[in-house]
């Protein structure tokens, strides 16, 4: 099994959350890999972490394995340039969808169990939140990208 450590991994906690980019060129992301996520996010006081399946910061897609923790709640946000794709692989999230005004549109529930892929426009007002203990999902988006939180 591939550990999540300084050997296999290159750290950066530079964003919202601790980033991990595979320093192997071709890299398969496995259940067990998955199960090392769990593991480093409770080591770390349920901090959500990503794998990062693009190079660096600075590549035009990127693809990243997210694990949230229900303890962390995330801002309402949008992302101005580009839109995003949600892929469920453990757990439910729900994706709160507001107005300009920050009033509750409507709530968006995605599982592994059932709708496990969404896709969220840009310029959406949004929140994510896990509806089980954690979520694990694949996301997807075009960079860069500009998040404008709205809290």
């Amino acid at each position: 099994m591939q550990r999540i450590n300084n050997k296999n991994f290159k750290f950066d906690k530079t964003g919202k959350s601790l980033a991990i980019f595979p320093k192997k060129k071709n890299f398969v992301v496995n259940f067990k890999l998955i199960n090392e996520l769990k593991l480093l996010s409770r080591k770390n006081n349920n901090q959500n972490v990503r794998i990062c399946l693009h190079k660096n910061k600075k590549e035009k897609l990127h693809n990243m394995i997210i694990f949230l923790s229900k303890k962390n709640l995330s801002p309402i946000h949008k992302h101005i340039f580009t839109d995003e794709i949600y892929q469920i692989i453990y757990g439910i999230l729900k994706i709160k969808i507001f107005n300009k005004n920050k009033k509750l549109l409507k709530v968006i529930e995605i599982s592994n169990k059932k709708s496990p892929i969404f896709r969220m426009k840009k310029n959406i007002l949004h929140q994510t939140i896990p509806a089980s203990d954690h979520v694990i999902f694949h996301e997807c988006r075009l960079s860069p990208y500009k998040i404008v939180n709205q809290n």
